[in-house]
């Protein structure tokens, strides 16, 4: 008996495997979709970060107290719906300790400036970058 063809099983078998090929293509696109958001909330954060890093450097004055950033803020990102940015500035006083410059909020003068930078993307992560600004003294 010469049989030529698949059988039902055969059938099956062979789209369930299709299916789940397909299935792990479409999972690894979504995840790709996911990352790819997170990496553009993250690049946000580091632009805004560094663009207010370089304001605040460039006017030496400032209160030392948490303020705003005045770096202009989108009012919604676009990665997710209702996203927004809260950006904070901390100055900090430093000075001279031996040989080792020290930085604490119980100073009240020195002769340079820690500029700290939190920018914070709601439902995601924050970045914080610092630098010395240095008063004289």
């Amino acid at each position: 008996m010469n049989r030529s063809g698949l059988t039902l099983v055969e059938v099956m078998v062979a789209f369930s495997l299709l299916a789940l090929g397909v299935l792990v293509l479409v999972a690894g696109q979504l995840s790709a979709v996911r990352w790819s958001a997170e990496a553009r909330a993250l690049q946000l954060l580091v632009d805004t970060a560094q663009a207010e890093l370089a304001l605040q450097r460039a006017s030496a004055t400032g209160a030392l107290a948490p303020t705003p950033c005045r770096t202009p803020m989108p009012e919604r990102v676009g990665i997710v719906e209702g996203d927004g940015i809260d950006c904070r500035v901390e100055r900090i006083w430093c000075e001279l300790v031996g040989l080792e410059l020290v930085c604490g909020d119980g100073l009240v003068e020195g002769p340079a400036v820690e500029i700290r930078v939190t920018v914070t993307l709601s439902g995601h992560s924050s970045f914080t970058l610092s630098t010395l600004n240095w008063v004289g003294g």
